[in-house]
């Protein structure tokens, strides 16, 4: 179904051009200029196909937008080594898309090899585990669990999506920064709002109980959180506090007083 274009899509989708074939883009030529344009290029491509396309053509934009951001992050980092790793987020992933509509995204997992608490998502699917923050949980995959639905959902809702564009279409009109690497380190450390964190938590407790997982996990995640005094804890460092996360997931009926102290769950399951 197309869809109409609103003005501040038509004015997006104008200086994303101007900055494509104007200034100081014109004229460039070789792999350098390819590599600079590129970038934009598929931001342009992907925000026409989801202002002017269908649902399925804006959803492949993204996922081409995506994969040509998660290679940048492969560029940054090394993965980690441990197989097992890797096949118990898989098990993970593929148990919590289940429930999940078949015109959603495809999920596509990979753990870095960071001492670093965190983990991230980017447009199109692609989530990043730290290999900090996924040693810390591998023995409760309720709380692994958790942590994937969680970036699962920023993907699902639009959030991971919103915050790239934005911050990509600033450092493009500004020209501040010199390389996406700068760009995803930003878009990774300054987090989302307290409302996307908030409506992530709540849908993630609520692909968690739909997929056979328990919402103990979420808890156990948040405390964890909020009672360390280790540096490093970079993973849902953004505000809200923890706490207050843990109550609004009570409030909105997410789990019970019972379940939320349930005993961590098995990683082999």
């Amino acid at each position: 179904m197309l869809r109409s274009l609103g003005f501040a899509e038509i004015v997006l989708i104008a200086l994303l051009l101007l900055l494509l074939f104007g200034g100081r883009w014109i004229g460039r030529t070789g792999k350098a200029a390819g590599r600079s344009v590129r970038s934009p290029w598929l931001l342009a491509k992907w925000t026409w196909a989801v202002s002017t396309g269908t649902d399925e053509e804006g959803r492949r934009a993204e996922r081409e937008f995506g994969k040509a951001r998660a290679r940048e992050v492969l560029d940054m980092y090394e993965t980690a080594s441990d197989p097992s790793k890797r096949e118990l987020t898989e098990r993970l992933s593929q148990q919590l898309c289940r429930t999940l509509p078949e015109e959603t995204f495809p999920v596509t997992c990979a753990i870095l090899a960071s001492s670093e608490r965190n983990a991230f998502a980017l447009p199109g699917g692609f989530i990043f585990f730290h290999e900090g923050l996924f040693d810390e949980f591998r023995h409760d995959r309720d709380a692994l669990a958790f942590v994937l639905a969680h970036e699962m959902q920023h993907v699902l809702l639009g959030h991971a999506r919103e915050q790239l564009i934005r911050r990509f279409f600033l450092r493009a009109v500004t020209a501040r920064s010199g390389g996406a690497g700068q760009l995803l380190k930003m878009v990774i450390d300054q987090g989302y709002s307290r409302e996307d964190e908030l409506e992530a938590d709540r849908s993630a407790v609520a692909l968690l109980t739909g997929s056979g997982f328990s919402p103990s996990g979420a808890v156990r995640v948040l405390r964890a959180f909020a009672s360390s005094g280790v540096p490093g804890w970079e993973y849902l460092s953004s505000h809200p506090p923890a706490e207050e996360r843990i109550r609004a997931l009570q409030e909105a009926g997410a789990f019970s007083a019972t379940s939320s102290t349930d005993q961590p769950g098995s990683a082999a399951g």
